[in-house]
């Protein structure tokens, strides 16, 4: 079992990548950092393609590849990444079945 990315996520990820400027063959880093309200805070950025890439947990979908790094991987194993749009806010979300807790924004969680 992996994680995963909706095709909205891919798209809306791209989209971002574009705007800012940033080589196609970047990669979206995802993972886990000690924080928030619940013990653990997302994050998610694009990176310069590692020269060694054995510390993380690869997929790719819609020419888009998304890496994770191993420690965070064993918690986010089962996690869909979508990007939600709402009158009030938009962003990334992560549907993670490890998660014990969560904040009410949806940015911390913990296991």
């Amino acid at each position: 079992m992996s994680f995963s990315i909706t095709d909205n996520a891919v798209l809306k990820a791209k989209e971002i990548r574009d705007k800012l400027d940033m080589p196609e063959d970047w990669v979206l880093c995802v993972g886990l950092q000690g924080g928030g309200c619940s013990g653990f805070k997302y994050s998610i950025d694009f990176m310069d393609p590692p020269d060694d890439e054995s510390r993380y947990r690869s997929i790719e979908k819609g020419g888009l590849r998304i890496l994770c790094d191993k420690k965070s991987y064993i918690f986010l194993v089962g996690t869909e990444i979508d990007y939600e749009e709402t009158i009030m806010s938009s962003g990334f979300t992560f549907n993670t079945p490890m998660a014990t807790s969560k904040c009410g924004c949806g940015e911390s969680v913990g296991f």
